[in-house]
């Protein structure tokens, strides 16, 4: 039991360090991240909270801890690559946000204490966004740099009360760090506007499983919000009109309140036959608490921050088809519901609704290891930016106007390991 106990914190180790060595930030629905891990992207997030993302579905719903028995650890590796361009008739067409492609590990870890207890940990970053505007072209009065960043752990425990339900609860523990800089008028060349500000803040997450008859499982999570307190400081370099007065030129201190939103994550996983699973997903991210929120400068209101978001979901459905012993096929596809309309829409993020589709597998090396690939292709449709009345809380009295036309890719790997041995694999004699 001690020599278990001791691999299970190296495991534990070993994964707060890749994930925190290697994190960065990365685009996603609005600036919320659905872990990338190979599981996940190929099934387009269906029947993750069912257990169909395998040790990735811990950051969905931690009760499916107790799907694990033994001592487990994962690793994930992911590439997502947006391509973004805005066009607009000012004579400058071509904007390009993407920024580049991000890498972004996640990892998780199981321990089973007996036949009623797991422990586990699962890292990555829920939250991430860096999109960038050239400082040349009118979109820069609205954004030259914006830039949301997370590092996140979550240890957890489940219990299994019986055969068919399981319990748990998670502790979501992140840096937040959030960075926002634009241009301020066209009649000075030059005047900028930047926001710094970071915190370390959690939130909680609970879900339960069922599993009403043989080959199927239900899952039910929900993560509550956040509020992290950004402490850090606000720079410009002209005199600025604030809800408190005039913020006059410099580095002065600076904070926001802000709530990050919630989310419910069902999903239900059932074995058809020996080779095939279908897996489905119905995800509500409650983007409409993330509204307007004040900068603070020197303890007084300063500068508004307006988003107006609505409330968002996602639905989604894969297949997996064991091919062999050996080799299992993946495919999923979803549609999500942005939070960001026509209405809202700004060059910080031109975000829109989209499909995914999803295609991958895996291989069993040997009875304690496995690895999963997959690649995905996010579709966003045609959308216009119509920055130029008082109407848009996001108007800043320069207007623009344009149109954005986006796609991503997204890869990724995965290793799963069993730290103790398997059970063995006992066949019938006739």
């Amino acid at each position: 039991m001690k020599n278990s106990l001791a691999k299970g914190v190296g495991v534990f180790a070993l994964n707060i360090t890749i994930s925190i060595a290697a994190v960065t930030t990365a685009r996603a629905g609005a600036f919320d991240i659905n872990p990338p891990d190979a599981k996940s992207l190929s099934l387009s997030f269906a029947g993750a909270a069912a257990g169909g993302s395998g040790l990735g579905s811990l950051e969905y719903n931690p009760a499916t801890i107790t799907d694990f028995n033994g001592m487990w650890g994962s690793q994930s590796v992911s590439f997502i690559h947006p391509d973004i361009h805005i066009e607009s008739p000012d004579g400058q067409t071509t904007d390009d946000l993407a920024n580049g492609g991000r890498w972004l590990p996640s990892g998780q870890a199981t321990y089973q204490v007996n036949d009623k207890i797991w422990f586990g940990l699962s890292t990555g970053a829920p939250y991430g966004l860096v999109t960038k505007v050239y400082p040349g072209y009118s979109a820069a009065f609205y954004d030259t740099y914006t830039s949301v960043f997370t590092v996140a752990g979550m240890p957890m425990m489940g219990v299994k009360l019986n055969d068919w339900l399981s319990v748990a609860a998670g502790a979501e523990i992140f840096y937040f760090q959030a960075h926002l800089g634009n241009l301020v008028t066209p009649l000075v060349p030059g005047s900028y506007l930047r926001f710094f500000g970071h915190d370390v803040t959690a939130t909680a997450k609970y879900g339960f499983t069922i599993k009403p008859s043989a080959g199927a499982e239900f899952g039910m999570s929900y993560r509550f919000a956040a509020h992290p307190h950004l402490g850090g400081s606000l720079a410009n370099n002209i005199a600025l009109p604030g809800l408190s007065g005039v913020i006059l030129p410099g580095s002065q201190s600076a904070n926001a309140n802000i709530t990050l939103p919630g989310q419910l994550n069902v999903g239900y996983r059932q074995v058809v036959t020996d080779d095939l699973t279908l897996d489905f997903t119905y995800q509500w991210t409650n983007w409409g608490v993330f509204n307007r929120f004040a900068i603070d400068v020197n303890g007084l209101p300063a500068l508004p921050l307006n988003f107006s978001y609505r409330d968002g979901w996602l639905i989604s459905g894969g297949g997996e088809y064991k091919l062999s012993p050996q080799v299992t096929l993946r495919s999923g596809f979803g549609y999500e519901k942005s939070p960001i309309t026509t209405a809202i829409r700004n060059v910080n993020l031109p975000d829109a609704n989209r499909m995914y589709l999803g295609f991958g597998g895996g291989y069993q090396i040997t009875p304690q290891l496995s690895v999963d690939f997959a690649y995905q292709h996010l579709f966003f449709p045609k959308t216009p930016i119509n920055l130029t009345s008082p109407a848009n809380p996001q108007f800043h009295g320069v207007p623009f106007a344009g149109t954005v036309y986006s796609h991503a890719d997204a890869v990724a790997v995965t290793a799963n390991y069993r730290f103790d041995a398997p059970p063995p694999v006992v066949t019938a004699k006739y």
